[in-house]
């Protein structure tokens, strides 16, 4: 029997949970939990909620009594038939806020793959709800919402008491996660097209004009050679696609190696390794350099056909240490997350050397001094604009 108190409570409870900071991962299980211990007899609960985010399209995660949770990010590549078939996606489609289905009689839910599974596993039935973001029309157009489910094994399935308190305790789940999505779309999006380091310290309120910091880091820049004829002999499309290999092959071990991308610059990377008291340069060089090497290898594995011609990429790295200013730089209504300093411009050029040089990564003498590596010394080198280095 559903009593109104517990239902008060869990409703206390997400209100609670909603206005601190929570793990989405922890925080459903427990709903989930809190849910069947107030006499609502659940064994499965499904959420699902479309997400912004650069590798993925929808966040879906499914709860069962005995299993635990379940979490899938689903991609943009995943096949739409299998969705296209469920319950949830026809309930979408139907307008309707809610549909119930009786497992253990009727035939409105043998069509689906789903419902005959949970039949036969013994579930007696399921509540399908879709709770919107806004208004409904706008929901549908834009999938945002949330998308829930509930089955039970109860003989008898699903009473009316008892789908009532499931949507009412729903909706407010419902508010939790829109909460949860809209902090973790804006931390994705400045992540994404800040990167990690610059994105939380904006969403830790450095957005005003001229709020900067002075660190020690190791600068890298990267450039890749030859990027302009490319850009002519290739197809729009596939020049594009080549870039987004060539930045995923060349940029990923500066992250898999404790450093962060600044920007890309057309078909360059600008980026840092900071030193501190948790990274000392001793490390710091290493990664770097190691990120380098594995970037340079990486690349010898991309292959493009130009003019029916097979064309290897080539790249050039420069890594410097030094001082830089690292803030917001620009208009007052627009502002770009940056580095600047004499460090940054004696980086770009060290990389240049590469293009005259006979190596694809030139770095600085205090990096070399804190790598102990075999190094090949290419002489002193008097870079353009930098009177001493």
């Amino acid at each position: 029997m559903v009593e109104a108190i517990e239902v008060q409570r869990i409703t206390d409870w997400l209100v609670e949970t909603t206005l601190g900071s929570f793990d989405l991962e922890k925080f459903f299980p427990e709903f989930c939990q809190r849910v069947a211990n107030a006499g609502i007899d659940i064994c499965r609960g499904h959420i699902g909620v479309k997400t912004l985010h650069p590798l993925y399209n929808s966040l879906v995660m499914t709860w069962q009594q005995r299993r635990g949770l379940l979490v899938e990010k689903i991609g943009f590549d995943v096949d739409p038939a299998a969705w296209e078939r469920s319950p949830l996606s026809a309930l979408i489609q139907s307008g309707e806020e809610y549909a119930y289905y009786d497992l253990e009689a009727g035939n409105n839910w043998q069509n689906y793959t789903l419902l005959k599974e949970l039949s036969e596993a013994g579930n007696t039935g399921y509540l399908g709800l879709l709770i919107p973001f806004g208004r409904s029309e706008t929901t549908v157009a834009q999938q945002d919402g949330l998308v829930a489910s509930w089955a039970t094994d109860k003989e008898g399935g699903f009473s009316d008491p008892e789908i009532l308190a499931l949507r009412r305790l729903s909706s407010r789940l419902a508010l939790a996660v829109k909460v949860h999505k809209r902090e973790q779309t804006a931390s994705n999006v400045l992540n994404a097209y800040l990167g990690e380091d610059a994105g939380q310290r904006v969403l830790n309120g450095r957005i005003q004009r001229g709020d900067v910091d002075s660190i020690d880091a190791i600068v890298w820049y990267s450039d890749l050679r030859e990027s302009t004829r490319l850009a002519a002999e290739l197809e729009p499309q596939e020049f594009m696609t080549l870039l987004s290999s060539y930045f995923e092959r060349t940029g990923q071990p500066i992250t898999d190696h404790g450093g962060s991308i600044l920007k890309f610059v057309g078909d360059a990377i600008l980026g840092i390794f900071p030193v501190n008291e948790r990274v000392g340069l001793q490390r710091a060089s290493r990664e770097a350099v190691q990120a380098a090497w594995e970037s340079v290898e990486s690349l010898k594995n991309e292959k493009v056909m130009v003019k029916g011609v097979e064309e290897s990429l080539v790249m050039g790295v420069g890594l410097h240490f030094g001082k830089i200013l690292f803030g917001n730089a620009g208009l007052p209504d627009r502002l770009e997350f940056t580095m600047i300093g004499a460090t940054v411009n004696e980086t770009c050029r060290i990389e240049g050397l590469t293009k005259t040089s006979e190596h694809s990564i030139l770095v600085s003498e205090t990096i070399k001094d804190n790598v102990p590596i075999e190094w090949d010394f290419i002489g002193q080198e008097e870079l353009r604009g930098v009177p001493e280095l």
